[in-house]
């Protein structure tokens, strides 16, 4: 049985690069969480690598993402696609001794990173009409595309990661609460007004700006899902995230529900005017918000047990500690009425 590629070393990197064309190009490895991902450079233009394990995203499901970014190109989103590797395909498959590994070479972004410089107003302006725009057009998108790719619940941190990282006294727990939280959610009305492909990791890092408009990239986690869900990925990481690197360096204060209300109000009204400057959501669905930032504070912990960060210090274990309390007694971290965009 083959099994998930988690290394690969630099004579299995040479053989792909060379495989798809790339053997006089400096190849720096930028990340690697589910997937590989390298800057790869001909001294003049800079692309981007990734290698995927078939265990991680089947052929398919990689094909279906790169389809789904042509149309949101297509339809004027800055959105970096893939580029065809030695003119003939978008996807190169390689076989490993333990895996199939599939590499795509995308178009770097344009623009500069998002600093915590540029949070304010006209920075939540343009990540609301982003979304709102992506939503526009995937209303239209062919549903051959979006048969291909997995649904939002099926991602791997709600169901096999749980039992395979958490720890022994809480994985059972913890797999319970994610199956009836997606069971909730999955009872919502699934239209093609609120239901259809999202990007679904929409946050600060996964665009650029450039002439005060947005470059758009890192798909991997997209699938079939509600359009609130991705608006809640949005606002949970410019709350969670972004504003407490920016503010407090430290994770802890934002154990403090209170703090976080605030900053969501200050958020709260220009992401809106962005979104419904490009797109419709009936206000209905701000009511379901607290839900989806559930599953996502529960897919949150996941991944960072995944990757062994609780691990790392006894603080760190502390803090993992409590946010598994807020998981098991189905809190949030945030006093905020979402029905009408205001702190508590």
């Amino acid at each position: 049985m083959q099994s998930e590629t988690t290394h690969i070393s630099e004579q299995l990197l040479k053989e792909i690069t060379d495989s798809i064309g790339l053997n006089n190009h400096n190849i720096k490895l930028i990340t690697y969480s589910q997937n590989f991902v390298y800057d790869v450079s001909d001294g003049i233009n800079s692309k981007i690598l990734r290698i995927t394990s078939d265990k991680h995203r089947t052929r398919d499901q990689i094909l279906a993402e790169l389809q789904w970014i042509d149309l949101l190109k297509a339809n004027g989103i800055h959105a970096c696609a893939a580029i065809k590797t030695n003119g003939k395909s978008q996807i190169i498959s390689f076989e490993s001794p333990t895996d199939t590994l599939h590499c795509v070479l995308f178009e770097r972004a344009k623009g500069i990173p998002i600093s915590s410089e540029m949070l304010n107003e006209n920075l939540y302006y343009l990540h609301g009409a982003l979304i709102g725009k992506i939503h526009k057009v995937t209303r239209k998108c062919p549903i051959e595309i979006s048969n291909n790719r997995f649904r939002w619940s099926n991602n791997r941190l709600y169901t096999s990661d749980i039992l395979e990282f958490l720890p022994d006294n809480i994985k059972e727990k913890i797999s319970e609460i994610s199956k009836e939280l997606i069971s909730i959610a999955e009872q919502l009305p699934q239209t093609t007004e609120t239901y259809r492909l999202i990007h679904f990791d929409l946050h600060y890092d996964n665009f650029y700006i450039h002439s005060k408009e947005a470059y758009l990239f890192d798909f991997d986690n997209c699938s079939n899902g509600y359009f609130v869900n991705d608006i809640a990925k949005a606002l949970w990481a410019s709350v969670f995230t972004y504003h407490r690197k920016s503010q407090f360096q430290e994770k802890n204060p934002f154990l403090d529900k209170s703090i976080a209300g605030p900053i969501m109000e200050c958020v709260w009204n220009p992401f809106w005017d962005g979104y419904r400057s490009e797109n419709e959501i009936n206000k209905s669905w701000f009511e379901q918000i607290p839900l989806f930032f559930e599953l996502i504070h529960l897919k949150e912990f996941v991944h960072h047990y995944r990757h062994k960060v609780p691990y790392r210090s006894e603080e760190l274990k502390n803090i993992f500690l409590i946010e598994q309390k807020q998981i098991e007694r189905r809190e949030i971290p945030i006093c905020f009425d979402f029905k009408n965009g205001k702190a508590k």
